[in-house]
């Protein structure tokens, strides 16, 4: 009884951990800025084992997108969009910026990290576009 109630609890505890290191911030962090004749949208991600946050924004359809990528981990992140042809790498403690157009069609748009085994740990988030 005792040994059934010890693998319960590593097992208890192995999941709260996998659900920690998965989880991400919902808050919208995106801002509309006024440079340029078009405006623009802009977003700043941390990026950290095995996380993006905010691991959600909204952009508006058609416009530039400014995304700054800090990555406050300790190995080698990117940032992917395959539909829009998006992948930008990210050295541990560095900052990147990278821009692209949003899709002129309101939906949600998939990013990750393309990283080795990072997608699969969770490090994934949407790109809503309005």
């Amino acid at each position: 009884m005792l040994k059934r109630f010890a693998v319960l609890m590593i097992a208890s505890l192995c999941v709260i951990g996998l659900l920690a290191a998965c989880g991400g911030s919902s808050k919208d962090s995106t801002s509309s800025s006024g440079s340029g004749s078009g405006g623009g949208n802009s977003v700043t991600i941390d990026m950290t084992e095995m996380k993006f946050t905010p691991n959600t924004f909204t952009v508006k359809a058609g416009e530039k997108v400014t995304v700054k990528l800090e990555n406050k981990g300790s190995v080698l992140h990117d940032f992917s969009i395959d539909s829009l042809n998006v992948k930008q790498d990210v050295q541990p403690g560095k900052t990147e910026t990278v821009s692209f157009t949003a899709p002129s069609s309101a939906g949600d748009v998939v990013f990750y990290c393309n990283q080795p085994g990072h997608e699969a740990a969770g490090m994934k988030g949407t790109m809503t576009v309005q």
